[in-house]
């Protein structure tokens, strides 16, 4: 079996990428803190995925992370590393790319930010969402990482002097080797081409690529979700980013039937006692019944520096999970965004997720312990998805 270690800079990512894989038979296994010591290649796990934590540092620092945590590893035995990026390259493209060359000794890395399913393209070394330039999108607005930009070259030297080279460019073997990609079947190629050359070794992009892979496994089963949930009665939905398009989902649930209530950002940051008086409200809450079986606990974008109180507004999320799951036995927790999907599992010390199946593309499945017994999350970041997508992930997960 192929052993395949991936660093994501997030939490969400680090499933988005692990699931593509456990959905072919693979057993993954995704880590959600950088600093659990594991020792490489562990016996009957076929993926490692870490999360480094790297989003929103500094580019020395997320320089600094990815080399350690590569560093740190033994990679014998190791067969494919992965540097799973963003889809719209917030965070540090550049520094992250060039910390796992140096820390591997590769002089080149294959880079492939396209994910032709979620609208995320590549053309002519400019990266798109849906047609517009990212720079040009909602991303450009993101709170926390702003996308400026819409070149990838220009991207990856705001933090980085390693040279990039467009893939079409056949005798070039140093830097970072960009692939153009405007479909699926593109990527299939790509991975063809670079499997016939024999260099899948170090590898780059969104979670996209990661689909491409192919696994010497008995086991390989391609799906997206057959998996069966019993004894579900609702799903609770955790949303700590003020994304528009995941508000618009948001909204579209309440007018289907799901409970929502809005804690308010304001709250979380400036009142001491926020937990005290939110507990009674939150009680409440998950005690009354909904009409479609959808509870959604949302923000109200109320603080004017989101960007300085992003950490507080995600560990209030962290809190609310926490009793969330003891007053609700048989409820799927869904979490949305990267930084609230951190601070839950800190909250609820875990330590190991296991990506299980994809809901839809982009929304992942996964089984995690806690208090000794298993549950079940969902996942997905803020910046995609139809208006209906929740009702459509409880319709196929009941």
């Amino acid at each position: 079996m192929t052993k395949i270690l991936i660093l994501a800079d997030d939490l969400t990512g680090a499933l988005d990428s692990g699931v593509q894989l456990a959905r072919k038979g693979a057993y993954v296994k995704v880590i959600t803190n950088y600093t659990y010591k594991i020792e490489l290649p562990v016996k009957d796990i076929d993926v490692v995925v870490i999360n480094t934590e790297t989003r929103h540092l500094s580019k020395e620092e997320a320089y600094s992370n990815t080399f350690r945590v590569l560093k740190d590893l033994n990679l014998e035995g190791i067969d494919m590393i992965y540097k799973k990026t963003d889809s719209v390259l917030r965070g540090n493209i550049g520094a992250e790319l060039e910390a796992v060359m140096k820390a591997t000794g590769k002089n080149h890395i294959q880079f492939i930010p396209a994910y032709p399913k979620l609208g995320r393209t590549t053309k002519n070394g400019i990266h798109y969402i849906y047609g517009t330039p990212i720079s040009d999108s909602i991303f450009s607005k993101d709170l926390r990482n702003p996308i400026t930009e819409s070149n990838v070259t220009s991207i990856i030297h705001q933090q980085s002097d390693v040279p990039v080279i467009l893939s079409d460019e056949e005798n070039r073997k140093e830097g970072i080797i960009l692939h153009d990609c405007c479909t699926n079947q593109q990527l299939e190629e790509i991975y063809k081409k670079l499997e016939k050359q024999n260099d899948l070794s170090l590898l780059a992009g969104c979670a996209g690529f990661m689909e491409m892979v192919m696994l010497n496994t008995k086991k390989y089963k391609d799906h997206l979700c057959e998996i069966k949930v019993d004894g579900i009665k609702e799903i609770i939905v955790l949303c700590g980013t003020t994304n528009p398009v995941s508000l618009k989902q948001l909204e579209y649930a309440e007018i289907a039937g799901a409970n929502y209530i809005r804690v308010s950002m304001f709250d979380i940051v400036q009142e001491n006692n926020w937990r005290e008086k939110f507990d009674i409200e939150l009680k409440n809450f998950l005690i009354k019944k909904s009409r479609i079986g959808l509870k959604i606990i949302g923000t109200t974008a109320d603080v004017i520096h989101f960007e300085k109180a992003s950490q507080q507004i995600a560990d209030g999320f962290g809190y609310i999970a926490k009793r969330v799951l003891k007053n609700s036995a048989n409820t799927v927790l869904m979490v949305i965004g990267g930084d609230t999907l951190l601070s839950v599992m800190k909250e609820l010390n875990v330590e190991c997720i296991s990506p299980k199946c994809e809901l839809f593309p982009g929304v992942v499945l996964s089984e995690f312990c806690y208090e000794n017994k298993n549950r079940y999350l969902i996942s997905k970041s803020g910046g995609f998805g139809s208006p209906q997508l929740l009702i459509d992930i409880f319709k196929k997960l009941t």
